[in-house]
């Protein structure tokens, strides 16, 4: 049985990047009025992985049956054709997933000027210029997706001004089947490392804020 995890964290100010969902909910409790009034860039956040269930777990996107058809699918959703790894150029999402790094991220061209230069983050780098590198990004509209590191391989995390849940959501479902459970969780009630790995305790009866995802379920 694998079990395949989406978390998904919209609405987040642009200018809190580094701070955790803790604390983004306890700095919304003492925002004012101005606060709420001015307009400010929002990002989504969304996470991929995979648990293979069993006497000895093995957690990792990477231990997906149909993962690069997830890949396929979810690049011709985005609907980006070109992804950057550094000074490389790769056609699709799948290639450019396959030949990046665990801990380093691809991202896509800026698409009002594709020219403009941009930095790839990394998570090798000191987190302020990791911030400051994915912040120039975002703020130009473009996708960016890390590799993490993982038990037993690597997941995907991936930032966007724009809320592309539909893109993840219709993607992974094509992975449904006997063996194949999908699970949209949401990241603001993910607060700890139990409620990530839910399924090795709790996976007939989730969690508040995790829902299994099935054939006939729509967003």
């Amino acid at each position: 049985m694998q079990i395949i995890k989406l978390i998904f964290e919209h609405d987040i100010p642009l200018n809190r990047l580094d701070q955790s969902p803790a604390e983004r909910r306890e700095a919304s409790k003492t925002m004012s009025l101005e606060d709420f009034m001015r307009p400010e860039p929002i990002f989504s956040k969304f996470y991929l992985s995979t648990t293979v269930m069993g006497a000895e777990p093995e957690f990792g996107l990477n231990k997906l049956d149909g993962l690069d058809q997830v890949l396929r699918e979810l690049g011709e959703r985005l609907g980006r054709p070109e992804w950057i790894r550094g000074r490389t150029r790769y056609p699709s999402l799948l290639e450019a997933v396959h030949a990046t790094e665990i801990g380093h991220s691809i991202f896509t061209p800026v698409i009002s000027s594709p020219s403009i230069p941009l930095v790839a983050p990394t998570r090798n780098t000191a987190d302020p210029e990791l911030i400051a590198a994915l912040y120039e990004s975002l703020k130009h509209d473009t996708i960016v997706v890390f590799k993490e590191v993982s038990h037993h391989g690597w997941d995907l995390q991936i930032y966007s001004l724009k809320n592309i849940y539909p893109a993840f959501f219709h993607s992974l479902k094509t992975q449904l089947s006997p063996e194949h459970r999908l699970f949209s969780m949401n990241g603001k009630r993910i607060r700890s490392e139990r409620l990530f790995y839910f399924e090795t305790w709790s996976l007939e009866n989730p969690p508040h804020g995790i829902e299994e995802v099935y054939e006939n379920t729509e967003i």
